[in-house]
C-alpha cells in the first residue's frame, strides 16, 4: 500500500506508482531508475521523484512493515529503507511504542530505585548511640557535605584524623550504628536502573574550578560508595543535610563528656600528634638523606614527644640531629644496619639531656607544607580551644588541658580526673 500526499497530482501518482513496483531480478530490487522516472514524467508536469517520495510511504502486507507490539502499519520512505528492511530479520515497533516502551522502562527504573533506597537508605536515631569522639568524626564527613546522601564513592580517602587506621575505625563504628551506610556492590538491576535515568557513574568530567578531572555523581542516582543516613529524633521527625549538622554540634557543646570518650579523645589527640611528628622524620630523613630505621624504640621516642614538646619545637631539633647524624655516618662510614639507629639514638640522649637539667626546647622551625592540618584538628580547635588553631604549637598534653578546662564531663569522668590530679 502507498500512501500519497494529498497535493498529488494523476501524473505523480503514477509516478510513484513506478517508484514503487519491485522486481527481485533487477539489481537495484525495482523496475524503474529514478532517473528514468523523471525522464518519462517530469516532462508531463510531475515534480522530482525524490521530493514526491520523501512526502510519501509504502507499507507492503509484510510482517517487517507491522508493529510488533500495536501492530499497526509501519511504512518506509525510501527505497533504500524498504531494502533494509525486507532483508532484516529485527523486530518493527513503531515510533509511539517505542516511547511507550520507554517510559515503562523509566517508570519501572524509578520504582527499583525506590524500593531499593527505602530498604537501605533508612532515617536511623543514631545521635543518642555515638559517642563524642564520633560525634566529632561524623561533624568533619559532614562539614563537607551540607546536602547529606552520597559522601564518596572510596571510604579509604575519606579524611577525619589524617591516620588511616584510626579513621576507618570511626568509619566502621559510625557504619554499624547506622549514621553511614556503605554500599560495597549493587544489585544488577539496581546499577542498570539507576544508569538508564542518571547516566553512568563512573563517568568522568573536567572541572574547571579545580582543574581536576571528577567523577560526576547525580544526587538522585545511586552508585557504590558511602551514604550519610538521615536522623530520626525522638519526636519522629526526620533529619537530613545540614540540619544533622546543627544536631551534631549541638551534641558535643551540651553533652557531657563520658570517661570512655575522654580516654579515646586523649588517645586520638596523641596519636594525631605522634603521627605529625613521624612525618617529620621521615621529612628530615629525605631532605639530610639519613637513614631513619621505623622502629619500636623510634616510636617509643616520638610518643613521649608527642604527649611534652610542641611539633614546631621538635622540627628544629629533628633538623639539627638530622645533619650531626649525616655528617657523624659520613665521617665513621657506619654501614647501614647500624647507621639507621642513629638519628633516634641522637635524639633520644639529646631530650634525656634537657629533662634531666629541667631546660626547654626554645628553637622552632615552621613545619613543611605537607604536615597538614586535619578536618578533626580544625574542628576540635574551633569548639575548644577559643580558636587556637595551631597544634603546631602545642604538645597533645596542652591540648588535652585545654580541651577539658573547656568541655563538659560526666561525674565519673570528673572523679576519675580528680583523683589522677591529686595523685599526681
Amino acid at each position: 500500500m502507498i500512501c500519497y500526499p494529498k497535493d498529488v497530482s494523476d501524473i505523480e501518482i503514477e509516478a510513484l506508482n513506478d517508484y514503487w513496483t519491485t522486481d527481485t531480478s533487477s539489481h537495484s530490487g525495482f523496475t524503474f531508475s529514478i532517473k528514468s522516472i523523471d525522464e518519462n514524467y517530469k516532462p508531463k508536469g510531475s515534480r522530482s521523484i525524490s521530493y514526491l517520495a520523501q512526502r510519501s510511504s509504502f507499507g507492503p502486507n509484510s510482517n517487517n512493515f507491522f508493529c510488533s507490539d500495536c501492530n499497526n502499519k509501519a511504512p518506509v520512505k525510501t527505497r533504500t529503507s524498504y531494502i533494509n528492511r525486507t532483508q532484516s530479520d529485527q523486530i518493527i515497533i513503531c515510533g509511539t511504542c517505542i516511547s511507550d516502551r520507554k517510559e515503562r522502562a523509566l517508570n519501572d527504573a524509578r520504582a527499583i530505585l525506590e524500593n531499593y533506597k527505602e530498604e537501605n537508605f533508612r532515617a536511623w536515631p543514631y545521635i543518642e548511640n555515638i559517642n563524642t569522639e564520633e560525634a566529632l568524626a561524623l561533624l568533619c564527613i559532614t562539614s563537607s557535605n551540607q546536602k547529606g546522601g552520597f559522601l564518596t564513592d572510596n571510604p579509604c580517602e575519606l579524611l577525619i584524623t589524617g591516620i588511616k587506621s584510626l579513621d576507618q575505625k570511626l568509619l566502621l563504628s559510625l557504619i554499624e550504628k547506622k549514621a553511614l551506610t556503605f554500599i560495597r556492590d549493587l544489585p544488577d538491576n539496581v546499577e542498570r536502573a539507576s544508569e538508564l535515568l542518571y547516566g553512568d557513574y563512573n563517568r568522568i568530567s573536567y572541572d574547571r574550578r579545580s582543574g581536576r578531572h571528577i567523577k560526576y555523581n547525580n544526587p538522585e542516582s545511586i552508585a557504590r560508595g558511602l551514604y550519610l543516613n538521615a536522623l530520626t529524633l525522638d519526636s519522629g521527625i526526620e533529619v537530613k543535610g545540614s540540619d544533622i549538622s546543627t544536631i551534631l554540634y549541638q551534641k558535643v557543646q551540651t553533652e557531657a563528656v563520658s570517661l570512655e570518650s575522654v580516654s579515646s579523645i586523649k588517645q586520638t589527640i596523641k596519636d594525631i600528634q605522634t603521627n605529625k611528628l613521624f612525618g617529620l622524620v621521615m621529612e628530615v630523613s629525605e631532605e639530610y638523606r639519613v637513614p631513619i630505621d621505623n622502629s619500636n624504640p623510634l616510636r617509643a621516642l616520638l610518643d613521649h614527644l608527642a604527649e611534652h614538646y610542641q611539633p614546631q619545637n621538635l622540627f628544629y631539633t629533628f633538623r639539627v640531629k638530622a645533619r650531626n647524624t649525616a655528617a657523624f655516618i659520613h665521617k665513621d662510614s657506619a654501614p647501614h644496619y647500624i647507621a639507621k639507629h642513629y638519628f633516634t639514638k641522637s635524639v633520644g640522649n639529646f631530650i634525656q639531656y634537657i629533662e634531666n637539667k629541667g631546660s626547654e626546647l626554645e628553637r622552632v622551625w615552621t613545619l613543611p607544607v605537607s604536615i597538614e592540618t586535619s578536618p578533626f584538628e580544625a574542628l576540635f580547635s574551633q569548639l575548644y580551644l577559643h580558636g587556637h588553631f595551631n597544634w603546631h604549637k602545642l604538645s597533645a598534653k596542652e591540648i588535652v588541658a585545654r580541651w577539658l578546662d573547656n568541655v563538659k564531663l560526666a561525674e565519673s569522668a570528673l572523679r576519675v580526673l580528680s583523683d589522677e590530679t591529686t595523685q599526681k
